[in-house]
């Protein structure tokens, strides 16, 4: 396996933890502000997600669908963002995510 094909994260994985239908909702919320993030800053190499499509098993993001910037503030930010989301932050809260994309813009200019 190629360091491209490096899976930052996969939908399957954390559907399979519950079958609560709250925590589905919040898993398919969680997926989506985060690929909106990425799309939306150009961090993404593909359309991961169209904004009407679902969030499914078959989701994962891997180090392939990340420009180089997209890649660094996933090193910088995403676990960060995360455990801020199980510590109660609201899943739209991107914060955390433009402070990093705003340094590795920054140590680029």
């Amino acid at each position: 396996m190629t360091m491209n094909y490096f899976v930052i994260d996969d939908a399957k994985a954390h559907f399979a933890a519950s079958k609560n239908a709250d925590y589905k909702a919040r898993v398919e919320q969680r997926f989506r502000v985060f690929v909106d993030f990425l799309q939306e800053n150009g961090l993404a190499t593909r359309q991961i997600l169209a904004s009407n499509q679902p969030v499914t098993d078959e989701l994962q993001i891997k180090k392939s669908d990340l420009t180089d910037d997209g890649f660094s503030v996933v090193k910088a930010a995403y676990d960060k963002w995360l455990r801020g989301l199980d510590k109660g932050k609201a899943i739209t809260d991107v914060t955390v995510l433009k402070k990093a994309l705003e340094k590795v813009e920054s140590a680029k200019a």
